[in-house]
């Protein structure tokens, strides 16, 4: 078993593009059906049918003018009511092959007048604010904030890792395609040219070796462009070899062997778009694979190897995100199969995006912390239920909430003991936070009092604001003996929520690629 803090979160990049809607088949009108004994009710329809893909949507999850103007259009496509425009996209002819969105309307004109009704008429007109939580103050104690990797370029970080052992940080740039290592100084110790963003790294059993899953597409899109390379480093030199190709815009791979034959195997979260998989890659003693897809949907984030049910073989626990967002565990059978269980499912609207083990509450046991707070879809308001969420395991299939704090747009956890006091504290980044009323909320720190209460502080506003963060890992980086913390800045992303024209110039000028908050406990 790779040990959690061990598999990078690197990038989760999720938001699906629509492309360009054609040929409307059924006008998205706010205006209630008139009543007609013929014509199925609203919520029938929509509990019905909207839960052949995912669980019922809930009403509060978003206000009434976004179901009405966004996420009704977005769903029109899925639902047959208009058409894709194929010949836009590059890859067009890949979903006009797969044949994913039906060829005639799912509604008729009356039924669909009473789904757009339902909405229209019973959705909240705003949000509620999130639910209470420790209150932030401005100033992360204990830490000093520094500039620690500028770029001539705009800044595209789509993977950091921290290694402690050399005192180094990896960075994966999306733009200038690349992955670099540097000293505890900021030195480029060397520069590997790639054909794509690198967004996740595993280890090897060699110190001198590692996986690197490369997105191929770092924007939506169903272009079997991902691969998987095994990185050699011997002398300073580092030396690539394709492992894998044409896979579906990976995010995540763990190197494991699976079915105990001594032969290493790759377990690829192909998340895709619109398509995607979950696939087992069987190493064989010639040092080729054998592909078996284990799932096949889109938007898998990331596994977990782990025993789940103590039988001596590891399982596979799963994050997905997509229509089909939740947690789920895959137990290995021993004969190559495996079967699905389900933990927590979450709502469409959820916007996972990472989940890691930790013990937060110190009980010998690791807690489950799901990070939410996608919201690259469409525009839409910032959602109370955004943030992190720490789950305990109760019994063979259950996941219970123990504590919830909020954070809009919230996109990473790390837990480490930062302050050295023998439990873990946690930091938290978001993507899309509220960067008019809170921009400090893109950062969050959370010291750990015990008994899963948390005191909260931000980083101060010139800081929280100089750059996007998208990736970010923690980590002994100076060599001190305390975890400091990096934070990777993606200057491009959906602006589906609203970020002032000075902050994005401020990104745009400072070329701030990666921050450093360095420990200075020690």
């Amino acid at each position: 078993m790779l040990p959690a803090n061990l598999l990078s979160v690197g990038f989760t990049w999720l938001w699906i593009t629509v492309g360009v809607l054609t040929i409307p088949i059924r006008a998205l009108s706010a205006d209630p059906a008139p009543a007609a004994s013929s014509v199925v009710p609203g919520v029938t329809l929509v509990e019905r049918t909207c839960q052949s893909c995912h669980i019922a949507p809930e009403l509060d999850a978003l206000d009434r003018q976004t179901w009405v103007k966004e996420t009704l259009r977005f769903m029109a496509p899925w639902l047959g009511l208009s058409r894709l425009n194929y010949d836009s996209q590059p890859d067009g002819p890949i979903l006009r092959d797969a044949r994913i969105h039906p060829d005639e309307p799912v509604f008729s004109r009356e039924e669909w007048q009473a789904v757009v009704g339902y909405f229209a008429s019973n959705a909240p007109i705003q949000l509620p604010p999130p639910p209470p939580g420790p209150l932030p103050r401005e100033g992360i104690p204990g830490f000093a904030t520094e500039r620690f990797v500028a770029t001539a370029s705009l800044p595209f970080v789509t993977l950091l890792r921290i290694e402690p052992d050399r005192q180094r940080l990896l960075i994966g740039d999306g733009q200038d395609r690349s992955l670099r290592a540097l000293d505890r100084q900021g030195k480029t110790l060397w520069h590997l040219p790639v054909p794509s963003g690198p967004v996740s790294i595993a280890t090897t059993s060699s110190r001198d070796a590692f996986l690197l899953t490369l997105i191929g597409r770092v924007f939506p899109s169903d272009e079997p462009a991902g691969q998987i390379w095994r990185v050699v480093e011997q002398a300073g030199q580092v030396s690539p070899t394709l492992l894998l190709k044409g896979l579906r815009r990976p995010v995540h791979a763990s190197y494991v062997d699976l079915d105990g034959d001594g032969n290493q195997d790759v377990v690829v979260s192909a998340f895709g778009n619109r398509l995607g998989n979950l696939s087992w890659f069987r190493g064989k003693p010639d040092g080729s694979f054998q592909e078996r897809v284990l799932e096949e949907y889109p938007g898998t984030l990331r596994t977990l190897p782990i025993d789940w049910n103590r039988d001596g073989r590891l399982d596979l626990l799963v994050l997905r995100a997509q229509a089909r967002e939740g947690i789920s565990v895959l137990l290995n059978d021993g004969d190559s199969t495996f079967q699905p269980r389900h933990l927590v499912n979450f709502p469409p609207t959820f916007g996972a995006v990472s989940l890691d083990l930790a013990d937060v509450d110190g009980d010998g046991s690791e807690d489950f912390l799901v990070v939410n707070g996608d919201s690259g879809d469409y525009a839409s308001p910032h959602k109370p239920y955004h943030g992190l969420r720490i789950y305990s395991r109760q019994g063979e299939d259950r996941l219970v909430l123990r504590t919830f704090l909020p954070v809009h747009g919230a996109y990473g956890t790390r837990a480490r003991d930062f302050d050295g006091d023998g439990d873990l504290d946690l930091a938290v980044i978001a993507f899309f936070p509220d960067f008019n009323e809170h921009p400090s909320g893109s950062f969050r720190f959370y010291r750990n009092l015990g008994g899963l209460k948390f005191e909260a502080f931000a980083l101060p506003r010139i800081a929280a604001e100089a750059g996007r963060w998208l990736v970010m890992d923690a980590g002994d980086l100076d060599g001190d003996g305390d975890d400091d913390i990096v934070l990777g800045s993606f200057f491009r992303g959906p602006p589906t929520v609203p970020i002032p024209a000075s902050v994005s110039a401020g990104w745009e000028s400072n070329r701030l690629a990666v921050m450093l908050l360095r420990n200075t406990r020690r």
